[in-house]
Parts: structure tokens; C-alpha cells; sequence
């Protein structure tokens, strides 16, 4: 007899798990980006190459310039704060979408919802009606 029970309470939390997933669909566990090296990817390598870019189009721009006295590459300003501001972006980005778990962000802030009310006004009306005379 427990096992029957014990079958009829699983099957139950099983279909209780599907009919959340259906009501809810982007937050289904398969979407998410699960793998450690694509979080890796995400997190260093995305902006190491931003900053990367930052640096190389410093270069190019100091390499090809006709002006004769080209200001200096800055490291700080040309790969760091490129890098920077990536990896803040992607830090955002992790954090409202539970890292990186769901397809739709969650917002930061969750605002109280507003709730309209409307003002009902009754009013009775009396017609008085003109006698003739």
C-alpha cells in the first residue's frame, strides 16, 4: 500500500512539474547556458577582446595618421576601460538573467505594481415635468 501511494505522489509532483513549465515556458531549464567553459567565454574572453579591439584600433590609429606628432598610446584609456566596461555589461546582464538561466531579463529594481481605482459617481436625476396651463 505505501508504494501505490508513494507512485500516485510522485506521478502527481511530476505532473505538477510539467503543467508549471507550460505555464512558464522561458524559464525552462534547457535553455540555459549551463556549460562552465561558455560562462568563461562570457565572463573574460568577450571582453578581453573588446579591450583587445580598443588597443589594436589605438594602434592602427597611430600607425596611420598623418599627423606628426601622434598622441601616445595609453594603455589605461585604450584597453582597460574598453575591458571595463564589457565586463560590467556582462556582470548586468549575468545578474538579471540569473546567470544566464533564463531567456527574459528580470529587472533590477521590482517596481510595486499600480493598482487603478476608478470613482464611481451615482447620481439620481428628477424630471419635473412643466404643467400647462
Amino acid at each position: 500500500m505505501p508504494t501505490a501511494a508513494k507512485k500516485k505522489g510522485a506521478a502527481f509532483q511530476k505532473l505538477s512539474e510539467d503543467a508549471t513549465q507550460k505555464k512558464d515556458p522561458t524559464n525552462s531549464p534547457k535553455k540555459g547556458m549551463n556549460s562552465i567553459a561558455s560562462r568563461i567565454v562570457l565572463l573574460f574572453m568577450f571582453p578581453l577582446c573588446v579591450g583587445s579591439m580598443g588597443l589594436g584600433a589605438s594602434h592602427f590609429q597611430n600607425t596611420f595618421t598623418s599627423d606628426p606628432n601622434p598622441p601616445p598610446m595609453n594603455f589605461e584609456r585604450d584597453f582597460i576601460l574598453p575591458f571595463l566596461m564589457t565586463m560590467v555589461l556582462v556582470v548586468v546582464v549575468s545578474l538579471q538573467t540569473g546567470s544566464f538561466s533564463k531567456y527574459q531579463a528580470d529587472p533590477l529594481v521590482h517596481w510595486p505594481k499600480v493598482v487603478k481605482k476608478q470613482k464611481i459617481i451615482r447620481r439620481t436625476v428628477v424630471v419635473v415635468k412643466k404643467q400647462r396651463i
